[in-house]
């Protein structure tokens, strides 16, 4: 099952807008708040499925580490690559990253941390 907070989306929407930056007209944070809340709230307040089991979508659930139109083939084929040598010494993890299907013979791997040595381009 998910996680849902124990309080009320307006509580939730106070907490995330008494960040110093969601008043700021040019901050990323108050585009997020302004435009997002929508999305979020259908995302963590849900109750029905597939929003009440972090899953694969093909096994009934949801997830954001893998778009929602991926194939067992293509979750099996991502995670061979991720966990290749050659990945590994590229500095890419498993744990850190989300993967897009683009088309059936392309996907997008996006990595949450940040390279200030270079990229990681294989």
């Amino acid at each position: 099952m998910k996680f849902v907070p124990e309080i009320s989306s307006d509580k939730f929407w106070a907490i995330l807008n008494s960040s110093p930056k969601a008043s700021q007209a040019d901050s990323s944070i108050n585009w997020a708040l302004s435009n997002l809340k929508d999305l979020v709230d259908r995302e963590v307040f849900a109750y029905e499925a597939p929003y009440t089991q972090i899953n694969f979508p093909l096994e009934g659930g949801i997830t954001a580490y893998f778009s929602r139109d991926m194939t067992s083939e293509d979750l099996a084929l991502t995670k061979e690559f991720l966990l290749s040598p050659e990945a590994v010494a590229k500095g890419l993890d498993i744990l850190n990253t989300r993967v897009f299907k683009n088309s059936e013979s392309e996907f997008l791997i996006t990595i949450g941390s940040i390279n200030v040595d270079g990229d990681c381009t294989m």
